[in-house]
């Protein structure tokens, strides 16, 4: 059986944030929209992101979903943090080299991070613990960096200690629990939903 038993369908958005994404409309129909049409062999590493998503998703990998638009960050930041990882280092396997691709990701997330001082909103806050998490896996378990290695963070717990504190402390809580089979996935969900008190914003 394959890996997708279903019709992946092409759009172009030139609005893009980002070079592509992957989505399911609401009659089922699954798409990856690429920003630039046709998709440069350069880019081939963000497709090739965007394709294992609906792989993971097949296996019995969920998502989470807001219950209000406003948690939508929310939710796109818990689906990262164990999405992001997950697929990358299955695709490193294949020969993807993401280093390039994270140099540049950190980058812009510094450039950006370095205009705003420790998010004082509750949920903002736990969208910034999430990311700190999600870019700890994505070093370490995609490229084999450590963190006391990695640039980004060290510049990121000198500028935002109390969030960096945290991460530390739910990156322990991912490792004890792990996330590669949809059942430790669902566990860890449930366990970080009910940690950051997130029952009446998120479901899944």
């Amino acid at each position: 059986m394959p890996k997708i038993p279903y019709e992946i369908y092409w759009a172009h958005d030139p609005n893009l944030q980002g070079l592509a994404i992957n989505w399911t409309d609401n009659v089922g129909r699954h798409f990856i929209s690429l920003r630039v049409v046709p998709a440069n062999v350069d880019d081939s590493i963000i497709v090739a992101h965007e394709i294992e998503a609906f792989v993971v998703r097949q296996e019995g990998f969920p998502l989470t979903s807001q219950k209000k638009p406003e948690f939508q960050p929310l939710s796109a930041a818990l689906n990262s943090l164990v999405y992001t990882p997950l697929r990358d280092s299955r695709l490193e396997e294949y020969g993807f080299d993401f280093w390039d691709d994270y140099q540049i990701q950190v980058e812009e997330s510094q450039a950006f991070l370095s205009q705003y001082t420790e998010p004082s909103d509750e949920d903002w806050r736990t969208v910034w613990i999430l990311n700190y998490v999600r870019t700890a896996l994505m070093w370490e378990d995609v490229l084999g960096i450590d963190r006391s290695q990695n640039e980004f963070l060290t510049w990121f717990t000198a500028r935002y200690e109390d969030v960096a504190q945290d991460g530390e402390e739910l990156l322990t809580l991912v490792r004890e629990m792990g996330y590669d089979t949809p059942t430790k996935e669902i566990a860890l969900f449930q366990e970080i939903i009910k940690k950051y008190g997130l029952n009446d914003k998120l479901s899944f």
